[in-house]
């Protein structure tokens, strides 16, 4: 919730009250909505995730791509953007507007057996640096835009 009202992304009611904190009402009269303004400075797919994930295409193409998941065709952003996981858990790939939906993100943030999946965190022999996945996330949390 904190990092959704950080982003601007959800409007809180007038009259919603803190979790145990009684009767007290948050105020929300001097809230600004930055959401148009977060998603015109945040991540795109072309300029800043695609170029991420196409190393990963190297072990995920072919007729027997690893974790059955094929990266080599031509529309990378189709191919993960509110696709089936396709592992034990009922997530997309990428589920816009939440990260934590979000079972590809869990893959390269190592989380994938909390999140209900299996396997090893991606990519193999290494992982994305702490930037990387922060950047990941708020694409995903402010829309997951092509």
């Amino acid at each position: 919730m904190i990092w959704a009202l950080l982003l601007g992304c959800v409007d809180v009611p007038d009259n919603k009250t803190e979790p145990g904190g009684g009767d007290t009402a948050v105020d929300t009269g001097d809230m600004v909505d930055d959401t148009d303004a977060d998603m015109a400075s945040g991540p795109t797919f072309s300029d800043d995730i695609e170029p991420l994930l196409r190393p990963c295409v190297g072990c995920h193409q072919g007729e027997a791509p690893d974790g059955s998941f094929d990266m080599s065709g031509d529309d990378l952003y189709g191919d993960i953007v509110e696709q089936p996981s396709g592992q034990a858990v009922d997530m997309m790939l990428i589920e816009p507007g939440d990260h934590l939906y979000s079972y590809l993100w869990h893959k390269l943030n190592g989380s994938q057996s909390v999140a209900g999946g299996a396997g090893t965190s991606m990519p193999l022999g290494t992982s994305w640096t702490e930037e990387q996945l922060d950047q990941f996330a708020l694409w995903i949390d402010l829309g997951a835009q092509p």
